[in-house]
């Protein structure tokens, strides 16, 4: 069911890559007291024009219990790649208002990694939240 839903957010989004060659890629995540999952997709996509980056994370904060549950999309004009590598900025969604915020974290996409930062807090994550740190490529739904 998150597929469907992460697919429909995507179309929704406007990236002209919806089709039978969309790719999604799971990420897992445990550091500084969280654990979790990304959801990614058009990770590998290449081209003209370039299909945008799109993802869902969730975290757990361990001790506490909170969740972190957010989806953002790639701003490609930040894109760079070379060398097998992506480095991007993130544009988070609000899916209550259908729109992307003005808050954004950088992403380094390098082999089975995904490197996640941000400069400023992080709103929808609220104080106890976290997605900032290393994540490690999975086998599938976790």
């Amino acid at each position: 069911m998150r597929v469907v839903k992460f697919f429909s957010m995507v179309a929704l989004l406007g990236v002209s890559t919806v089709s039978s060659s969309q790719q999604f890629t799971y990420f897992s995540f445990h550091e500084k007291g969280y654990s979790g999952r990304m959801l990614v997709a058009n990770e590998k996509s290449n081209g003209y024009p370039v299909a945008a980056i799109a993802v869902h994370i969730q975290t757990q904060n361990s001790k506490t219990g909170h969740v972190c549950d957010l989806w953002a999309m790639e701003d490609t004009v930040s894109r760079t790649q070379s060398g097998g590598e992506i480095s991007t900025m993130m544009r988070i969604r609000d899916m209550k208002e259908e729109k992307l915020t003005d808050e954004t974290f950088n992403v380094l996409f390098k082999g089975d990694e995904v490197k996640v930062e941000s400069s400023t807090p992080n709103g929808y994550c609220g104080v106890t939240g976290s997605f900032e740190g290393v994540w490690v490529r999975s086998a599938g739904e976790i």
